[in-house]
């Protein structure tokens, strides 16, 4: 009797259970386990492949803009052209007629209200005004060399540095990209 014993039908079937749980348990974790290295070795790839070019882009960006003081004498000649092409006798004439006119009219104007004649007091207020409105224009004429100077100058160094800066933002938003490229390719490995 006692070595024909065998335990109740629930018993024997709950160990049975259990055993197909553990068995189908450890052939998950083996198939998972290989499908992830698997995963893991894919997303490893990639991010390297990205990680590489990242650095590729990074190398060329680096040689494109290593030699700054090159690109800074390129920009000094630029001005020294721009400058060249300014006439600066004119200017300077027009500067001292300025000084000049602005002199006659302080003056023309305390002679005016130092008289004690009135006409002589009136004319000679007419000649600071007059002096006052050419001291104006001259003043007009000085602004525009000056205007015509710094858009000359503006718009020579733009023609220059806008295409350089066009490929620096190039290279920044390639950067960025492939950043990003690199992060999403590694949201896999998160996510396990």
């Amino acid at each position: 009797f006692a070595g024909d014993y065998s335990p109740p039908l629930t018993l024997r079937f709950r160990s049975s259970a259990a055993m197909v749980f553990r068995v189908a348990s450890l052939l998950c974790l083996t198939f998972s386990a290989s499908a992830t290295h698997k995963d893991v070795d894919g997303v490893v790839n990639s991010t390297q492949q990205v990680i590489s070019a990242l650095q590729e882009k990074g190398g060329v960006a680096k040689k494109r803009f290593a030699n700054v003081s090159e690109f800074n004498q390129k920009l000094d000649e630029i001005g020294n052209r721009v400058e060249a092409d300014f006439d600066a006798q004119l200017y300077s004439e027009k500067m001292d007629d300025f000084a000049e006119l602005a002199r006659r009219a302080s003056e023309k104007a305390k002679q005016s209200s130092s008289s004690t004649n009135a006409s002589i007091a009136e004319e000679l207020g007419e000649e600071a005004e007059a002096a006052l409105r050419n001291m104006t224009k001259v003043g007009f004429e000085v602004d525009s060399m000056e205007k015509d100077l710094h858009d000359k100058l503006h718009d020579a160094l733009a023609a220059k540095l806008d295409p350089e800066v066009g490929v620096a933002d190039q290279f920044k938003s390639e950067a960025s990209h492939l950043q990003k490229k690199a992060h999403s390719t590694m949201d896999p490995l998160y996510s396990w």
